[in-house]
């Protein structure tokens, strides 16, 4: 879905949009931010947050919408004042309702938990900041660590997080309004206009290619991890092919110290798919990232998923 623009095209878009990111996009080639969305538009983060215009205003299914290289917002008029723009549904589309749910009892300390899935620390800030359930639905699963960056899937947008960036540009959203955008054949496929990158935006991840039958998602519990007060815990959730929990499957882990790896097994997966191993961290340094490799076999099948935690702090 990457086009390639000059260099002097993106530098000119950045500038415009870190300096004005509330402002509205109106370059020659640009759609601009429609009414009845401008004021919601306005108040959420601009092209900041949202990013900017990717189609002009549309009717879809007899309802007012229109595309933003993060969002899609739509207008109902039925709705009570100052309720009437909301952000469509379309992180369901992507991530789907199939990420196991996590039991109220393996809940991160300080984390929020909406009957399903948690919203941990790390995110609660920038969750709450753009108005917590109201803009992003319900969360629809954890957190987890994809290369240098942690995501996590909302009913409605996608929160990223990249420490690799400065703080102010940390937190961002995924750039599900334009692949939707696309996906839903509302984009034009030449041009600058729907491919601009003025915002702090981020693709995607490619999706997992588990082999048919077999599912696995892991997740550290502390993803910065202090050795002083914590033992860490490695979760994983088994699945089939259709999303469904598998029981007593054993979630075999293999952790990279820094001198050598080190090999846990779980205990069988219960009735929700769900298996932990709890373990000390070896000696480190602070700042190293500790690698691992979770695998299951079924059947003569394997499937793995790879995944990090960064331990801080004094043994």
């Amino acid at each position: 879905m990457k086009s390639i623009h000059t260099a002097l095209l993106c530098l000119t878009l950045i500038v415009v949009a870190c300096s004005s990111p509330t402002s509205t996009p109106k370059s020659s080639g640009e759609h601009e931010v429609a009414e009845p969305f401008r004021g919601y538009y306005n108040a959420n983060g601009g092209a900041l947050v949202l990013g900017v215009p990717i189609t002009s205003g549309l009717i879809e299914e007899g309802v007012r919408v229109q595309y933003f290289q993060n969002v899609r917002l739509e207008y109902h008029p039925q709705l009570p004042e100052g309720k009437q723009v909301i952000p469509s549904s379309i992180g369901i589309n992507f991530e789907g309702n199939s990420t196991p749910c996590i039991r109220p009892q393996d809940v991160a300390p300080n984390a929020y938990y909406f009957d399903c899935h948690s919203v941990r620390q790390e995110f609660l800030g920038f969750f709450n900041q753009q108005g917590g359930l109201q803009f992003f639905g319900y969360p629809i699963s954890e957190m987890y660590i994809s290369g240098t960056q942690v995501i996590q899937h909302f009913e409605r947008a996608s929160i990223v997080w990249n420490k690799s960036k400065p703080v102010e540009y940390q937190f961002g959203l995924l750039n599900l309004g334009s692949q939707w955008c696309t996906i839903n054949k509302k984009c034009q496929s030449s041009g600058p206009a729907n491919v601009v990158t003025a915002t702090p935006t981020f693709m995607l991840p490619p999706p997992d290619v588990s082999p048919k039958g077999l599912g696995l998602k892991t997740l550290p519990e502390f993803p910065v991890f202090d050795i002083k007060t914590q033992r860490q815990t490695l979760k994983a959730w088994v699945t089939d092919d259709k999303g469904k929990p598998v029981s007593g499957i054993v979630v075999s882990f293999s952790v990279q110290y820094a001198v050598n790896s080190e090999r846990y097994e779980t205990s069988p997966s219960d009735r929700n798919g769900y298996a932990f191993v709890s373990l000390a961290v070896k000696p480190y340094k602070p700042g190293d990232l500790i690698l691992y490799r979770a695998s299951i076999t079924q059947n003569g099948v394997t499937v793995s998923e790879h995944g990090s935690f960064v331990v801080w702090g004094k043994p």
